[in-house]
């Protein structure tokens, strides 16, 4: 009975580790067009200001912070690290705003992560059936970030674009011009121009990131 209580463990472990998003600074890319990212209105990092999606342009405003956090997440935004990434008022119901607030450590700043197919979604650890939605899942600059229930669509999909600490501090807005993915689907992958880094050149399938130049 031990023996199983403790593959049981191992097997939960092993589970965590494999829907964990590594600690780092990451660019968050709509998985409708990876062209657009997660952004900070104005880089105004202030209790309240908003998030919402925009061309991704490689600023301060588009760099968020993965942290652990008791098996969930924190995004700190790349502004100001102390401010991150929040549900407002605690409030986990459809079309609540999702904005910017001071770190306080509450589940209204944590998200737990759930990976499927290539791509993260982003579950509120006030009520995991609620996650990071695009509205109307609509790429366009200025569209914005809210709380929905979950839905399986790609409103709800989010591409992670990991960034090296050298070019967290860099102030140049150009983008990486080649990523590395692998393609979970036939292990083929490879360098890519950043424009089209998440089609595998093998077989059209949908490419990991792992790294880029």
């Amino acid at each position: 009975m031990k023996k199983v209580v403790i593959f049981i463990f191992l097997f939960f472990c092993l589970f965590i580790s494999a829907q964990s998003i590594p600690e780092g600074w990451y660019y968050i890319r709509s998985s409708y067009n990876p062209n657009y990212v997660i952004d900070l209105n104005a880089s105004n990092a202030t209790n309240g200001n908003n998030i919402h999606i925009w061309e991704f342009n490689g600023t301060n405003a588009q760099r968020w912070q993965v942290v652990h956090n008791n098996g969930a997440i924190i995004l700190r935004s790349g502004v100001n690290s102390n401010f991150v990434i929040d549900l407002n008022a605690s409030d986990a119901t459809n079309g609540n705003n999702i904005h910017i607030w001071e770190y306080n450590g509450t589940n209204a700043q944590r998200w737990f992560v759930e990976y499927r197919d290539g791509y993260y979604v982003l579950h509120s650890a006030v009520n995991q059936n609620f996650n990071i939605d695009l509205n109307r899942s609509n790429t366009t600059s200025g569209e914005n970030i809210h709380c929905w229930e979950n839905n399986n669509t790609k409103a709800q999909l989010w591409i992670f674009e990991a960034i090296s600490t050298n070019n967290q501090n860099n102030s140049s807005n150009k983008g990486p011009q080649l990523h590395m993915i692998v393609c979970p689907s036939c292990g083929g992958g490879g360098k890519l121009p950043w424009e089209n880094y998440i089609t595998c050149k093998t077989c059209g399938g949908t490419g990991m990131l792992v790294s880029y130049q």
